[in-house]
């Protein structure tokens, strides 16, 4: 484990820098040099490839394999990229432009290839306190972390969650995560069941889950519903332990239909603490 520690990281003036189709996207990040619009810039981008994942067709069903095995290559580029930002970014270093580029991209191609061709959607931790938010969870995940068996899956509730996913990656020295979307508010994006991505193996989840000690990421509770949705889908691919962090909670106490799905009622955690 990494330690994350308590450190000033300077004061964000809120703006639409991040919302942009892919191909602007990709433009945008290979000049970027400021940090907050390239941090927002980063997660836009993996926002928009993973909907893609879950969203677009591109072959028949023999190809599948193929498929997947050149998504999940860039998918992985873009989560250890995602780790390398914000990693460093939290522990006060900036963020290494250059070699976050060099991971980004080389598969610019096939991150359009694959990606969603809408604009990206607003964060709800894009604004001006969101990366102090995202500093707290990290502060209490390194505290749970220090006193608890080692985690062996982060399961990252997208999109919102991949930030946070991406520093318990850096402070869990993890190289992958597992995410999965479930979203029930607005658009297209009303998905109604857990989705994973369309051409993954059926073993996308469970492989990762089944006796592990899993820890469930969500960037923010309202009603506790999409959350509660991940977790029975996560619960039902039997793992050992399993945690729950978030970082901003809405809800005031913690919603009952999330409690429902946790077999020990402790292992949820907030940066913004229920009462």
């Amino acid at each position: 484990m990494k330690p994350l520690q308590k450190i000033y990281l300077g004061e964000r003036i809120t703006r639409d820098s991040y919302m942009w189709p892919i191909n602007t996207l990709i433009n945008k990040i290979e000049k970027e040099n400021n940090l907050f619009d390239f941090r927002d810039q980063l997660s836009a981008i993996v926002q928009l490839y993973f909907d893609g994942l879950i969203k677009k067709e591109h072959s028949g069903t023999k190809e599948k394999n193929k498929v997947w095995s050149e998504q999940k290559l860039v998918l992985d580029k873009l989560n250890n990229a995602g780790k390398l930002a914000y990693g460093s970014f939290y522990r006060g270093n900036g963020i290494d432009f250059d070699k976050v580029r060099e991971m980004i991209l080389p598969n610019a191609s096939k991150i359009i290839k694959y990606s969603n061709e809408e604009n990206a959607k607003p964060r709800h931790l894009a604004n001006s306190n969101g990366h102090k938010e995202i500093q707290d969870f990290g502060l209490i995940l390194t505290e749970i972390a220090s006193v608890k068996e080692p985690f062996d899956t982060i399961v990252c509730c997208a999109s919102g969650g991949f930030e946070p996913s991406f520093l318990a990656m850096d402070i869990l020295e993890k190289n992958t995560i597992v995410p999965v979307r479930y979203s029930w508010v607005s658009g297209d994006r009303q998905d109604f069941k857990v989705k994973f991505p369309k051409y993954a193996p059926d073993d996308y989840l469970s492989s990762k889950v089944d006796g592990k000690k899993v820890l469930v990421v969500e960037d923010v509770v309202s009603s506790g519903r999409s959350l509660a949705e991940v977790l029975e889908m996560v619960e039902d691919n039997k793992p050992g332990d399993l945690w729950v962090g978030v970082v901003e909670n809405l809800s005031g106490p913690i919603p009952s239909k999330v409690l429902e799905k946790l077999k020990n009622k402790n292992n949820i955690f907030g940066a913004r603490s229920w009462l």
